[in-house]
């Protein structure tokens, strides 16, 4: 796997990067692009070759059921890689969190790791749709993690780790808003922390949404937008994170304040007021029931309470590898990945349509299972 903290200082920011390979912080555009132009040039080619498709169903040359986007558009990456990349953070911040004994303290930590995570953006190459049933095993250091997809139509996967000091488990069930000029993508992540400590702290979180800009033409550039949610019930804290941040100002800030944040600027609260967290208003940063304030920018850094808790270059997080031993339900073992790795792209896409037939065929022999049952109650 490719090395994810390539940094790379320009001369007129005191924090810029590569994120990755394929991306860069435009300074100018004060926007992180996306710069694979291959890439780029298949998915821009995409309409038109839908449309081929669509005439030869519209000449009976082919079945509707069998439209789909040629399989080199897609990446050898699972989407549910994509989904648990963030983890590979987790062993260093609850380490930091079992440090502490003060609540406030270690919700702070928790805090870090979210957005700390974020800037572990990958490519924007399309991953293939996990099938019924598809598993993964990873492991992040002695952190363990299992996947399993238990639905297609909505996507729906869960997921379940352990370290050496805590648990995970939780589903994703992504879905996407998409429009010629952009696409607006939310895991779904419901993901609980159970730390082994003598009264079993847990963290509840939810994920922010993904914005990609400028699908068809110019620069592609990515960003966070809306909220992030924490909660630890057994100390009532509630936190709240606003990605995008600088859209959240109001007319008379926009119009009077001379410093424009950057795009990736974020802020958030910690209070034990649980009808403040669930307000979105600006005006949550007003109240006295703020009990922690923190800001920054996700792809730099994260400043809580006044005090830098991360920093991009303060910690390397490991590699998320594939466990020794995998069941056979396992992602690594989908032939249309194994020819896509090959790129013998006519191998790959005659078995990812075999795929997608039985997972389809799956799905229904389900429904109609469940249809049945639903009609005996």
């Amino acid at each position: 796997m490719e090395n994810l903290h390539q940094k790379k200082i320009l001369p007129d920011s005191s924090y810029t990067y590569l994120a990755n390979n394929n991306y860069k912080l435009d300074v100018h555009d004060n926007a992180l692009v996306y710069t694979d132009e291959e890439v780029l040039t298949i998915q821009r080619s995409m309409p038109s070759e839908m449309m081929k498709q669509i005439l030869q169903v519209m000449v009976g040359s082919r079945s509707i059921n069998s439209l789909s986007p040629p399989i080199k558009v897609f990446t050898t990456s699972s989407l549910i890689f994509f989904y648990i990349i963030e983890f590979s953070y987790l062993n260093y911040f609850i380490k930091k969190v079992l440090e502490e004994k003060d609540p406030l303290k270690r919700i702070q930590w928790i805090i870090s790791y979210t957005i700390a995570s974020k800037h572990l953006i990958l490519t924007q190459e399309k991953p293939l749709d996990p099938v019924l049933g598809e598993t993964t095993q990873f492991q992040a250091d002695d952190l363990k993690i299992y996947t399993e997809c238990i639905s297609i139509s909505p996507i729906v996967v869960l997921f379940y780790g352990a370290g050496n000091n805590y648990k995970i488990s939780g589903y994703f069930e992504p879905r996407d808003s998409t429009t010629p000029i952009s696409n607006v993508s939310h895991k779904g992540m419901k993901l609980n922390i159970v730390l082994n400590d003598k009264i079993k702290t847990s963290y509840f979180i939810t994920s922010p949404q993904f914005q990609v800009n400028n699908l068809l033409t110019g620069k592609r550039n990515v960003n966070y937008i809306g909220t992030q949610e924490i909660i630890d019930k057994k100390n009532k804290l509630y936190c709240k994170t606003f990605y995008n941040a600088e859209s959240k100002k109001s007319i008379f800030d926009k119009v009077f304040t001379n410093k424009k944040d950057r795009f990736d600027f974020f802020k958030g609260i910690v209070t034990q007021n649980k009808m403040l967290f669930e307000s979105d208003s600006n005006e949550v940063f007003k109240s006295n029931e703020v009990i922690s304030y923190y800001e920054g920018n996700w792809l730099d850094f994260i400043m809580i309470d006044g005090t830098k808790t991360w920093k991009f270059d303060t910690y390397e997080p490991p590699e998320l590898i594939l466990q020794n031993q995998v069941i056979p339900s396992d992602n690594s073992l989908r032939n249309d990945y194994k020819f896509l790795k090959e790129k013998n792209l006519e191998l790959a896409q005659t078995w990812h349509n075999i795929l997608e037939e039985q997972d389809t065929e799956d799905q229904k022999k389900r429904d109609k299972f469940k249809a049945s049952k639903e009609a005996l109650v």
